[in-house]
């Protein structure tokens, strides 16, 4: 064990060192015996390499402990703690404790067995589109919770990103984790690991939000499904500006080969990355719907409870809700008002301008007004207006097909070959997601042609140029 290191033996107050498990900048990890508990511990020593050295005792810290720059990171280490104690989540690393001594701070956690995504890849080799998918909606599950409580990671990569034997995830390392203050405070610390930062953590000033995380989640697909570091966040922003090709666009298109589920991998991922953090996914919960159709509330699980920090899911599926009925919005903004002020009418009018349906909608609201509006019961009747709103709908849509058995549609009988429709199901859900086959159901029977169908399905592409790929693929079909 290196000299700066802790000697297997040492005793922690009732926690015995019996390893060194690794070493970072600020830190090194070690596995321990915990005497009263009877059970094994991972304890991570607040240790500035390079400003201080361990003391004769083989214990305390000795060097520049009395700097202010010294304090300053070891009250970090200190809120890294925590913001980890805060969290209740199979996927978060838990902290059981800290304390200051020594000159120095210690972090108790879970001691996890597994390997990391990064060392992962090195060993083995790439992981497969199936595996990768499953991880990555493991890992914005953990995501919707961190961000969920206000806070941002900053710092996801494959090194932070552990796999347990059991192939569960776990993210690791809090260290760069801050609370997202909002429009409010936009100054945050400059901190890049590169191929895996966005471009707004390069200027230290750019606002910085749950987008930042996702881009550096969709960074770490690419690396585990290439074996490459994505391109630089900086390259990639003078090669957009510059209309030049996007360093990570031959990754991209590599994935979309590998097999039937690369090309919405790809498309995915493509989202996730894009430069400019506008054009990203704004919260998790949005790309698992892509992905899984993943609705419901945003939680932390304590032990078989869940405890519900967002949106309750929907008595009914609002992404059926195709357009807010006019009477509706007077209401909304009403309790958006009471929410956020005099925010509100310009927050709806925006929502409303870039949903697709209801449930687009909510997601748009809570993603401008933020925990302001996630903290008052506004959010919780505003759903309940278009729960209501949607479930009238269905009725009315029961009640008008009643006699469809008896007369069936005229393009019915134009559109029967299972096979088209299958395909076309099958090519819209790599831009939609799972909702695709619902729609197609719905809306052939009021199509008058498979042109007219396929025009349809077009309009409730939200993305210009996933629309397009999606009208290209109709044309390869020879559909229209």
């Amino acid at each position: 064990m290196p000299d700066d290191a802790l000697q297997p033996g040492t005793q922690l107050g009732h926690y015995r060192i019996a390893k060194l498990l690794g070493r970072g900048g600020f830190g090194l990890t070690y596995q321990a015996w915990d005497v009263q508990l009877q059970r094994m511990v991972a304890i991570k020593e607040y240790f500035l390499h390079g400003q201080v050295t361990r003391a004769l005792d083989g214990l305390t810290i000795a060097g520049k402990v009395d700097d202010e720059g010294y304090r300053k990171r070891l009250n970090r280490f200190l809120d890294e703690a925590r913001t980890l104690a805060q969290f209740r989540d199979p996927r978060i690393v838990h902290v059981h404790g800290f304390h200051e001594a020594n000159n120095t701070a210690y972090m108790v956690m879970d001691y996890v067995e597994g390997m990391t995504l990064r060392d992962h890849v090195r060993q083995y080799g790439t992981l497969s589109v199936g595996e990768a998918r499953a991880i990555l909606i493991e890992i914005l599950k953990a995501l919707r919770v961190i961000h969920a409580h206000s806070y941002l990671h900053r710092d996801i990569k494959p090194a932070n990103i552990m796999r347990r034997p059991d192939g569960s995830i776990l993210l690791l390392d809090f260290g760069s984790a801050r609370q997202n203050l909002g429009d409010q405070e936009r100054s945050f610390t400059v901190l890049v690991t590169a191929g895996y930062a966005p471009m707004e953590q390069y200027t230290g000033t750019e606002a910085q939000g749950p987008a930042t995380d996702l881009y550096a989640v969709g960074a770490c697909m690419l690396f585990c499904l290439t074996g490459t570091v994505p391109t630089e966040a900086i390259q990639r922003t003078i090669s957009d500006q510059s209309n030049q090709t996007d360093g990570i666009d031959g990754a991209l298109k590599l994935i979309a080969t590998r097999d039937s589920a690369g090309a919405q991998m790809a498309q995915v991922l493509a989202w996730l990355m894009r430069p400019q953090a506008v054009q990203r996914p704004q919260h998790a919960d949005a790309v698992l719907q892509r992905l899984e159709g993943v609705t419901g509330p945003v939680g932390t699980m304590d032990g078989d409870r869940t405890m519900v920090t967002g949106i309750q899911a929907p008595s009914v599926d609002l992404t059926r809700m195709r357009s807010i009925p006019s009477h509706l919005v007077e209401e909304i903004r009403k309790q958006l008002e009471e929410s956020i002020g005099e925010r509100a009418t310009p927050v709806l009018f925006k929502s409303i301008k870039s949903a697709t349906n209801a449930q687009q909608l909510l997601d748009n609201l809570t993603s401008q007004a933020g925990d302001q509006l996630r903290a008052s019961p506004a959010l919780e009747n505003i759903t309940s207006l278009l729960n209501t709103a949607a479930a009238r709908k269905a009725i009315e849509a029961s009640g008008s097909s009643a006699g469809a058995d008896a007369a069936p549609p005229r393009a019915a009988a134009k559109i029967a070959d299972d096979e088209i429709t299958k395909n076309i199901s099958r090519e819209l859900a790599k831009h939609i997601g799972p909702i695709a086959q619902m729609l197609v159901k719905r809306m052939v029977n009021k199509a008058s042609s498979i042109k007219d169908l396929i025009a349809q399905l077009e309009s409730e592409i939200p993305d210009d140029h996933d629309r397009a790929a999606f009208r290209k693929e109709m044309q390869k079909l020879s559909l229209i």
